[in-house]
């Protein structure tokens, strides 16, 4: 392995190397401020690397093989996140984006999830769930352009104008909202009155129907929101 002096860089290749110490900007120096003219003389005449530089190699490989493999077991395990750290302390987060309508709420505590349900929250359960970034095998919606959804379902994919949202609101929002209602409903009751239980239960059905008023309200926000998340939009 030939590496910087200055910067730390490394390489497998002699020319490589050569090449980066010879741009026109210099490297920032990291581990030893030392004069580059000299570095690209040694590096001209320096030795292939010897057996200890390629064993490191093939260990590097060998953990990269290792971390492909575990990348396929997780596919069928339902895991989405692995840590992998090779042999030049880097480490790398691998995930894999779930399919639309699978996504993962485990990491959303009960309470917000029930705030989310007493006040409507359609907007900030959808930024929960699928941008978070520190769990982003749920990021599996993007935007096409202003009308027009990606949905992640065995590859990206589009769907018809408006149709994301809808399925989103049906297949995705309202199991979860559903669920919450159903743990909370004797707790609400008794916080909120039933008047207040009973417009939570109509709104609920209203989505699961897709009434038209409902929908119509909830819909420029949620096409608003997702637009203006620029993490998960389409370049």
């Amino acid at each position: 392995m030939f590496q910087c002096q200055r910067c730390g860089y490394e390489t497998r290749h002699k020319g490589h190397l050569i090449k980066h110490l010879n741009t026109k900007k210099p490297c920032v120096v990291v581990l030893k401020d030392v004069n580059r003219e000299q570095l690209i003389v040694e590096a001209s005449v320096s030795k292939k690397p010897n057996i200890d530089d390629l064993l490191d190699i093939i260990k590097d490989y060998g953990m990269r093989i290792i971390a492909l493999e575990k990348r396929l077991e997780i596919l069928g395990s339902g895991n989405n996140i692995i840590t992998n750290s090779f042999n030049n302390n880097t480490t790398v987060n691998i995930y894999t984006t779930v399919n639309f309508g699978f996504e993962k709420i485990d990491h959303i505590p009960k309470q917000v999830l029930y705030d989310c349900l007493l006040n409507k929250g359609v907007v900030e359960l959808l930024k929960m769930v699928h941008f978070d970034k520190d769990h982003p095998e749920n990021s599996n919606l993007r935007h096409k352009n202003r009308d027009y959804l990606e949905y992640y379902k065995d590859g990206w994919n589009i769907g018809p104008k408006g149709a994301v949202i809808d399925d989103w609101l049906v297949k995705g929002a309202l199991p979860i909202l559903k669920k919450v209602y159903l743990e909370n409903k004797d707790k609400m009751i008794a916080e909120k009155g039933i008047e207040n239980h009973q417009n939570i239960w109509d709104w609920l059905n209203a989505i699961y129907k897709m009434n038209e008023i409902v929908v119509k309200e909830m819909k420029p926000n949620l096409y608003s929101t997702l637009w203006t998340l620029k993490a998960n939009k389409k370049s």
